[in-house]
């Protein structure tokens, strides 16, 4: 028996800021793991890039400066909004109310939220928010058909 998750990788990438709906834990870390990786490399490029800039016109520097520090802020705005739409769809797997994610705009409790959001088992089944995102579809003669999870409950 071959599952296959509803949730597949490119979801979050297409769905950025969508906040509605759920998100399981696997997910969660999956799309944690992109947002870092893509705004290092973000950041390293526009950094490389205000080097390069800089040194081929150092008359200028303070404008390219601020040009470049403007573009890092806004940057920063885009991933860390990315972030909190998976925060608020992983709140709403654990039937928590989307506003817990601002959460994680508090120092100390942001690193204590990640975690939670992170480890907590969600909501088993359909909750106030949608389905349970761990629903998996079993290959049967060729076609996918839903079925439950291996992890969810035999009644």
């Amino acid at each position: 028996m071959s599952y296959v998750p509803v949730d597949g990788p490119r979801q979050g990438i297409t769905n950025r800021f969508r906040i509605d709906g759920r998100r399981n834990r696997w997910s969660f870390f999956m799309g944690c793991l992109a947002i870092t990786i893509l705004s290092v490399i973000a950041f390293l490029v526009i950094i490389l890039t205000w080097g390069i800039v800089e040194a081929a016109a150092p008359q200028h520097a303070w404008g390219i400066g601020v040009f470049f520090e403007i573009v890092m802020g806004l940057m920063g705005l885009y991933f860390g909004l990315w972030f909190l739409s998976f925060a608020a769809q992983r709140c709403h797997d654990l039937n928590w109310s989307a506003g817990y994610a601002l959460l994680s705009l508090v120092p100390g409790v942001n690193v204590v939220l990640f975690l939670l959001l992170l480890f907590k088992v969600g909501t088993k089944g359909e909750n106030a928010f949608g389905p349970d995102p761990r629903t998996y579809y079993e290959v049967i003669n060729g076609v996918l058909v839903p079925v439950s999870g291996p992890d969810a409950d035999e009644n």
